[in-house]
């Protein structure tokens, strides 16, 4: 171990953690511990209640979608840094799994003869869940705003509505 890292291994044992030699009080080591948790929580997808709820709203929709309209060939799923990728039950092909800086560059390289099912992040409005699906192929694209509500205990599709004043679920991963 190196010297520095003794020395505050026995100021943490001391209770100075943070005091330097001069008794000046510094922050340093604490910040570089949550700094650090910070980034690999980003980069592992840190989660929490919200996220599992999030993939529970997911995995509902798809579901939902796929008894309605049958089978695609890709899973396409809008997520954030933060949140954890679980398994939707998608079981048609690829899930792709498409966070803010990944989503672009997906759009340029995909199969546009391939259909694809892209669940939008889920929203909660006043107690209010919803999640919007589109279905696409080579033809257009399709979207709907599935309205959810919790139910002995499990996420159940409420309503479903036409949304028709949307961009493709492309343009919308490429920001048009």
């Amino acid at each position: 171990m190196s010297e520095w890292a003794s020395q505050r291994m026995s100021e943490w044992a001391s209770g100075r953690v943070g005091e330097s030699a001069n008794g000046a009080k510094g922050f340093r080591p604490i910040l570089l511990v949550v700094l650090l948790l910070l980034v690999g929580g980003v980069a592992c997808g840190v989660g929490g209640t919200v996220a599992h709820r999030h993939n529970d709203i997911r995995r509902v929709a798809l579901a939902h979608d796929v008894a309605a309209r049958g089978a695609a060939d890709e899973l396409l799923v809008a997520f954030s840094f933060v949140q954890v990728r679980d398994n939707l039950g998608f079981e048609g092909g690829n899930t792709v799994w498409l966070n803010p800086v990944a989503r672009r560059e997906y759009s340029r390289h995909r199969d546009v003869d391939k259909s694809y099912i892209f669940l939008h992040p889920p929203s909660e409005d006043e107690g209010i869940v919803s999640i919007v699906v589109d279905r696409g192929d080579a033809s257009g694209v399709q979207s709907r705003q599935l309205t959810l509500e919790r139910k002995e205990g499990a996420w159940v599709v409420v309503s479903e509505q036409p949304v028709t004043s949307r961009t493709s679920a492309i343009d919308h991963l490429n920001g048009v």
